[in-house]
């Protein structure tokens, strides 16, 4: 009876082997697609990481050019910003003494 039972349980459910095949052989192939698109993504990961250190060092260094540049300008003008500097403190003196004397000349003529 088992021999029989087992016989019809057999005939009555499909075999499921050729699926099973066709769905490794799918994920296998689906694995592959996705290995390959991996390794263009982390391809293009390191590409962009390259350039935008290119970048950044280029930067860095054309700042350091303007540094340079702006620091050698300012002492090489040095003496001129002195003179402005002393001919505004002087003439911030002159407007003051300028004030004093309106207010003395106001409070003489009230």
């Amino acid at each position: 009876m088992s021999d029989e039972l087992t016989q019809e349980v057999s005939n009555s459910v499909p075999n499921t082997e050729p699926t099973i095949v066709t769905l490794m052989e799918r994920l296998t192939s689906m694995q592959a697609v996705m290995d390959s698109r991996q390794e263009l993504a982390d391809r293009r990961h390191a590409e962009l990481r390259e350039l935008i250190f290119g970048v950044r060092d280029d930067v860095n260094q054309r700042i350091e050019t303007l540094q340079t540049a702006t620091d050698a300008n300012f002492r090489k003008q040095r003496h001129k910003l002195d003179a402005l500097n002393d001919s505004l403190l002087s003439i911030h003196a002159d407007q003051r003494e300028i004030f004093q004397r309106v207010a003395v000349l106001e409070e003489k003529a009230s």
